[in-house]
């Protein structure tokens, strides 16, 4: 009778818990999706701006300091020949 009880005991849990985990579409879920979808906008958005600033630091430096190495190569080059 004990291990009866005990049984009925956690068949109760278990169905409280399955009614309790069950997700209806409510107003609430949607709001919830709205924001989800709203902050990977402006994740989007984020990435994309800060790709933009780190493209142009990249291009800063091959445009104005690539000659510094080409010449220092040239001189080695020409100190060598001579």
């Amino acid at each position: 009778m004990l291990n009866c009880k005990k049984t009925m005991i956690k068949k109760k849990r278990i169905v409280i818990i399955l009614e309790t985990s069950l997700i209806f579409p409510t107003q609430n879920t949607k709001s919830i999706w709205r924001q989800r979808t709203e902050k990977q906008k402006f994740n989007i958005e984020w990435n994309v701006m800060s790709e933009q600033v780190k493209m142009l630091k990249r291009h800063f430096l091959r445009c104005d300091y690539l000659h510094i190495p080409l010449y220092i190569k040239f001189l080695l080059f020409v100190s060598l020949v001579h």
